[in-house]
Formats: C-alpha cells, structure tokens, sequence
C-alpha cells in the first residue's frame, strides 16, 4: 500500500519545492510534464491501453444492454473478446438471455443481453484449448456487433430457436 502512495507523495513534495524556488508558472509545467510522462507511459503498454481503452469499449458496446446485479448460478469462466480487447468473462445462460459479467474491470459490471438483441452464436472451440466459445451477434439497428464469449455446448440447449446456433454441438447429436 505504502508503494502506491510513494509516487504521489514524491510528485506533491516536488511541486512544493519548486513552488518555494520558483514561480507558480514552473511548478505548473513541471505537474503537467510529470502527468504526461506518466500518462504516454501508460499508453505504451499494451496492458495499460487495454485498461483505459477496454472500458471504454465494455461501456459503449454493452451500454444497450441490461445491467444486472447477480449472476445466476455458477457461471462458466473464461477469455473473451469485444473489439480486440480481451477480457476475463463470466457468463450464464437463461431463459431471459445471456448474464455476462466482465471479471476483468474493476466495477464487476455484470449484463444481461436479451435473447431478441441476439441475431445468431457461432459455436467454436480453438485448436489446443479445452474450452469452448461461442461468437455472438448481436443486433443494433442496420449493425451489427460481435462479441466472443466463454461457452458449454450444453447452453445450446437453452437458445430460443428462432437464433440461429451453429459450430460445435454435443457428441451425441
């Protein structure tokens, strides 16, 4: 915790300084250099553009959809992707839609996407990985939007029919 609080103590003490040696003009310039520096860093790493930016998209794509508070039973976890950015997801099928919860932001914010926002599933598994996926459509006007999520080939099961489910289906059938 004391690690966190190092920088912004060391930053504030160095304005202070500079304040009490220079004027108010330099203290200004050298924050606002300091913040800079500090933000093109973040930005040129991979990680940290993810952080700033996948938020952003999480927000903006999903904004559509319903927010949800809990996420019913046990979900199956996993990486998924919106837009490039990839994200730990939880995910659960209903009767109403698909809960998603995004595990990878700090807000936890959990969704639910209503089965008539969804145009089709795309069932996959990628080579060497024992987890299935599934690409999902979703409707939004004249777009349409993809999503790729964790998946079990039992959801199959508890799609509506009138969505169209292709890929990977159980061994049995």
């Amino acid at each position: 915790m004391y690690r966190r609080l190092l920088i912004p103590v060391i930053f504030i003490g160095g304005l202070i300084v500079l304040n009490n040696y220079y004027s108010l003009a330099v203290t200004i310039y050298a924050g606002a250099a300091v913040i800079l520096s500090r933000t093109i860093y973040v930005l040129s790493r991979k990680a940290g553009r993810d952080r700033i930016f996948g938020l952003l998209f999480w927000n903006r794509i999903l904004a559509e959809c319903e927010d949800y508070s809990e996420l019913p039973e046990h979900p199956i976890t996993g990486t998924g992707k919106i837009n490039d950015f990839v994200y730990r997801f939880g995910v659960y099928i209903g009767k109403e839609g698909i809960f998603v919860s995004n595990l990878s932001s700090v807000r936890k914010r959990k969704i639910l996407i209503f089965w008539y926002k969804i145009e089709r599933i795309e069932v996959w598994r990628r080579k060497g990985c024992a987890i299935e996926h599934a690409t999902v459509i979703l409707k939004s006007g004249n777009n349409f939007k993809e999503i790729i999520l964790p998946w079990c080939i039992d959801y199959n099961d508890v799609v509506p029919s009138y969505i169209g489910v292709s890929g990977l289906k159980k061994a049995s059938e």
